[in-house]
């Protein structure tokens, strides 16, 4: 299974326990990634920020789009990859990714 994690208000906020999870997945066979959706422009500063944090996942993925299109440029990047499951804490991207078969759960913001 591929399994796909957000960067900004998910792994931001509780990714100190990313790298245990995402050795038990990869250890089972998965495959795990990161996917961050910047304003365009920002893309490889962010990877280059979020990469060396999660070197524990098959590929760290950033797209450049407005914060209104970030929900569609998260679920190209997911179809590209063959995501089945996606970790998100913005709804309106995780209803657009189950409307596409994509298995989406929100994960609550702590602030």
């Amino acid at each position: 299974m591929k399994i796909g994690f957000d960067w900004g208000g998910v792994l931001d906020e509780f990714g100190e326990h990313f790298a245990q999870i995402a050795s038990a997945l990869r250890k089972d066979g998965h495959q795990v990634y990161v996917i961050s959706a910047v304003e365009p422009g920002n893309e490889a500063y962010q990877k280059s920020f979020i990469s060396p944090q999660f070197a524990d996942c098959d590929e760290v993925i950033t797209v450049g789009a407005m914060w209104e299109d970030q929900p569609k440029a998260k679920l190209v990047a997911c179809q590209e990859k063959g995501i089945e499951w996606f970790f998100d804490d913005r709804e309106d991207t995780n209803i657009l990714l189950r409307h596409y078969g994509i298995m989406a759960f929100t994960v609550k913001r702590l602030g």
